[in-house]
């Protein structure tokens, strides 16, 4: 029991500079967005919203499930990156390029390579545990957000809040140049990864927009005003995540590589229930005082906080899943979400207005526990058939 033990504080202080990281970067990154929100109203909060999701869906189309793919293969020691960051970085060319000439819309285009760039570099970094450099990186570009977010939007507006968002992830593209000066291009490995590239690059883009269409959904119904209110509850609720992530991030290195604590997911989901009775309790006291002008946030937060444990629990499973390459199975949790979402949104708010909006987020979340608990059983009764028949 006390090597258990032992073992799994021995982990979890391998977690410290994630630790450090996503909380102080979270920090700073919830502050930018509190101040950013107090100061350019709700409309053009939600206007923000709607850019970064928007920049967010077209950065995972460019990157081709190339993201997710460099984390598990690097983890087992497979030297994949210079032939994976090759395609995303021509994929968000191309994305760039085809927003410029369709939409006529810069602020997108910009974003577009940023976040590619930046999420390439946390990628490698978390598959070879690199944790003291991925700290670096995180930290770096949120007080850099922070500095030219605010900066430029006294310049230009809210659109340049947009432009000091993508400037704050570009300077972090010269670990991706690195790699090109000394990694040999592997055409024939990224076949070999083709099928488990292109399950990544599903179960991406099914994650991207469960976590982004609801706001394709709500500008239309509701306008810009509701995503405002809503945008800034999620801001608050991505707090709450920060050590429930913490954990999954090390978790789906790990799990790759073959070496778990299995404490560490128990401690995941302890963890989350804290953080979801904090929010509840707290954000309708703190938040509807710090930001007068958003005036549903403090019944969205309450409802909104009770998404973290199911989305803890979800993490454990992805993880795991992940690691073990089963992305198809993730990828019908997040289609199974986004379904679900969807449906509730359109039902619940238009009958009960901007709280049914946050109610469906919660309803999805644990619809998607439902299913992987569920598939979790069949997978561990099909194991345990197949021993048996062996025998």
């Amino acid at each position: 029991m006390r090597n258990r033990i032992g073992g799994l504080f021995s982990e979890i202080f391998k977690l410290k500079y994630i630790g450090i990281a996503d909380i102080i970067g979270n920090g700073l990154g919830a502050l930018f967005w509190f101040i950013i929100a107090s100061i350019v109203g709700v409309e053009d909060y939600g206007k923000i919203g709607f850019i970064i999701a928007t920049a967010g869906i077209m950065s995972t189309i460019s990157q081709l499930g190339t993201a997710s793919t460099t984390t598990v293969l690097i983890a087992k020691n497979v030297k994949i990156q210079h032939s994976t960051y090759f395609v995303a970085i021509i994929g968000s060319i191309i994305s760039s390029i085809a927003i410029i000439l369709i939409f006529q819309d810069v602020k997108i285009a910009i974003l577009i390579p940023a976040f590619v760039v930046f999420n390439l570099s946390i990628s490698e970094l978390i598959g070879l545990q690199e944790f003291k450099t991925y700290a670096i990186f995180v930290l770096s570009q949120k007080a850099l957000m922070f500095f030219f977010g605010i900066i430029f939007y006294y310049i230009f507006g809210y659109q340049g809040v947009i432009i000091g968002i993508a400037i704050s992830y570009l300077p972090h593209g010269y670990r991706v140049i690195s790699i090109f000066q000394n990694t040999i291009f592997n055409f024939k490995l990224l076949k070999e990864k083709f099928r488990f590239l292109m399950n990544n690059f599903a179960l991406d883009i099914s994650a991207e927009f469960a976590s982004s269409f609801d706001k394709f959904i709500i500008v239309p119904l509701f306008g810009f005003v509701i995503l405002g209110n809503y945008q800034l509850s999620i801001q608050f609720l991505t707090m709450l995540f920060i050590v429930p992530n913490i954990f999954y991030k090390y978790i789906l290195s790990a799990e790759a590589s073959g070496k778990i604590n299995s404490n560490m997911p128990r401690f995941l989901i302890v963890s989350s229930c804290i953080m979801a009775i904090f929010g509840f309790i707290f954000g309708p006291v703190i938040l509807p005082g710090l930001f007068p002008k958003f005036s549903e946030i403090g019944n969205l937060i309450q409802v909104l906080s009770f998404a973290v444990i199911p989305n803890s629990i979800n993490s454990v499973y992805v993880a795991k899943l992940i690691g073990r390459e089963q992305n198809r199975v993730v990828l019908g949790g997040s289609i199974a979400f986004i379904i679900i979402q969807l449906l509730l949104i359109m039902t619940l708010g238009k009958s009960i207005g901007i709280i049914g909006i946050s109610i469906a987020l919660v309803i999805a979340e644990i619809s998607k526990t439902i299913y992987y608990m569920i598939i979790n059983k069949k997978m561990n009764l099909e194991m345990s058939l197949g021993r048996k028949t062996k025998e």
